[in-house]
């Protein structure tokens, strides 16, 4: 989805406050930053465009809706922080950290309980949570007017992670800017191990999608990462710190609240 000027003000509206944006103590309470995990490739895509892209969608799902549709984050849970790394939180071992601030300058955005390419269940849809034959995800959806009733039946589960993150995912409906970038963070474990990995889908793809995203074995190298991360970020970004990451650090990333 294309972001234009009209819907940048309507997405910060009256709530800019001297100094920055009037933030959602529930939030604030709750929520350390937002993470976008990615590869070193696409990073070097990122900086160039300047923002990450919410897509249109490449498939359809139940009821009309589109998967892969928005652009994604994981909320990192403040209960979760000082938990140890483990290669499963490294499957997309370049994190980019995002200030929580997201959740109050957007409107359109949901947030589920599982990580599944973007649809939308009740109570934030008509669609049932309740696990269907032909469906692989079972979870609940909420908007922005429901964080309330989200963190009321959700918090428990959240902070029980064993590696610290959530398989909740947050999908933005507005292309998401780099001032809003805090810090990167590098998965300090060398490959090989298994990471996401996206390719062209074969023309008779039976989802009609553009691509195709896997999990396969590949080599990693975190020194070198940080090397090609440092490179990519040094025109426009130095100022962005770059750590290699083996525990949930326990900072709050909430530039631009008030």
């Amino acid at each position: 989805m294309v972001q234009t000027k009209r819907t940048n003000r309507r997405a910060v509206r009256t709530r800019k406050q001297r100094g920055g944006i009037r933030c959602t103590p529930l939030i604030q309470e709750n929520i350390s930053s937002l993470i976008h995990g990615t590869s070193v490739s696409a990073v070097e895509k990122i900086v160039e465009s300047g923002y990450l892209k919410s897509r249109p969608g490449n498939a359809r799902m139940i009821r009309g809706q589109r998967i892969n549709r928005g652009v994604y984050f994981q909320p990192m849970m403040k209960c979760n922080t000082g938990k140890q790394f483990t290669e499963a939180n490294c499957t997309r071992p370049i994190i980019l950290v995002f200030s929580n601030v997201l959740m109050d300058i957007y409107d359109d955005y949901h947030i589920s309980t599982v990580n599944c390419a973007g649809t939308i269940f009740a109570p934030a849809s008509d669609i049932s949570g309740g696990m269907r034959p032909n469906q692989k995800c079972r979870y609940r959806s909420y908007n922005k007017s429901q964080l309330d009733q989200y963190f009321a039946d959700n918090t428990e589960d959240l902070c029980e992670s064993t590696t610290g993150f959530t398989q909740n995912e947050i999908a933005f409906y507005n292309n998401i800017g780099l001032e809003h970038l805090q810090e990167v963070w590098i998965c300090d474990f060398k490959g090989p191990f298994t990471q996401w990995r996206s390719r062209n889908a074969p023309p008779d793809n039976v989802l009609k999608r553009n691509m195709i995203r896997e999990q396969v074995i590949l080599d990693f190298d975190p020194e070198e990462a940080r090397a090609k991360i440092t490179e990519i970020l040094s025109e426009k970004y130095s100022h962005i710190p770059i750590k290699l990451i083996t525990v949930i650090p326990e900072n709050t990333f909430n530039q631009g609240c008030t």
